[in-house]
């Protein structure tokens, strides 16, 4: 689908950005995260890129701007997010008269976590946005002084749990939010397709294709994700050991952990450590 403008960036002298580089915060790169910032925009602000090369996430946490997606601008307003995918045409620009303040993640390279993204460019409604806005503006505060290394991982753990929360949009709810939930609080526990189905109220087969659905993954590995996820925080903001925290995920052997930390998140979990 072709863009009604041709590729450009235009800032404009009355928008202001905060912007974190990866160059200056390493620690970014283990997420895939090239650049990271917040916006407020005002017109001519825009942006454009026919065949971008790498995925964006933007997400409204004030005012009001557009977003090209579905062969159509649509409006982005607070609460909404708009996610991009590789060779998928991507804009967005301020509209006349408004300002727009809105969070934003440049990634550079694709994570084997990328497939909670929708399969196309899309705006995503009923986001909360402000918790990854706190995050981004934590780190780009702590490098502004005397930066602390446990605190940059921690704002850093921070961005990647918020933006993977945005990209599965579990603000709208969903028919499963409840067991992830029951799950979030019980991640230690050897859970088994039959439990999980029982807890939702509904078949194993059921429950495969509305969790494929929600979340791009089959129950059990929408667990071991969850599992994988807490422990990358956990290695990330405490002083545990490797073991430790495998134990805290539910699984006993440190070795099985790592295997299976590799597998999800892309790296080995010593990448995490404090």
């Amino acid at each position: 689908m072709l863009l009604p403008i041709r590729n450009k960036h235009i800032l404009g002298s009355d928008t202001r950005e905060r912007l974190v580089h990866s160059s200056t915060c390493p620690e970014l790169q283990t997420l895939g995260i090239a650049l990271t910032g917040l916006t407020d925009a005002a017109p001519p602000y825009t942006m454009a890129e026919e065949d971008p090369k790498r995925t964006y996430l933007l997400v409204c946490t004030g005012g009001e701007g557009r977003v090209w997606t579905n062969g159509r601008w649509e409006t982005c307003g607070h609460g909404d997010a708009y996610i991009t995918r590789p060779h998928q045409p991507l804009a967005f620009t301020a509209r006349k008269g408004l300002r727009w303040q809105f969070t934003w993640i440049f990634f550079s390279h694709p994570r084997p976590w990328h497939r909670i993204l929708p399969e196309q460019n899309a705006r995503i409604r009923g986001v909360e946005g402000l918790a990854l806005s706190s995050a981004v503006e934590g780190l780009y505060r702590e490098l502004g002084s005397a930066t602390d290394p446990d605190m940059r991982r921690y704002w850093i753990a921070l961005i990647d749990n918020y933006w993977r929360r945005v990209a599965e949009n579990r603000s709208s709810g969903g028919r499963l939010a409840l067991l992830w939930e029951k799950v979030d609080q019980s991640l230690a526990h050897s859970w088994t397709l039959a439990e999980l189905a029982k807890h939702a109220g509904m078949s194993d087969e059921h429950l495969r294709r509305l969790s494929k659905q929600e979340t791009g993954r089959s129950p059990m590995m929408q667990v071991a994700w969850m599992r994988m996820s807490r422990a990358a925080a956990l290695l990330q903001t405490t002083n545990l050991r490797v073991d430790a925290v495998a134990e805290a995920v539910g699984y006993s052997s440190a070795f099985a952990f790592s295997t299976a930390f590799r597998r999800i998140m892309g790296c080995p979990p010593s990448r995490y450590l404090t």
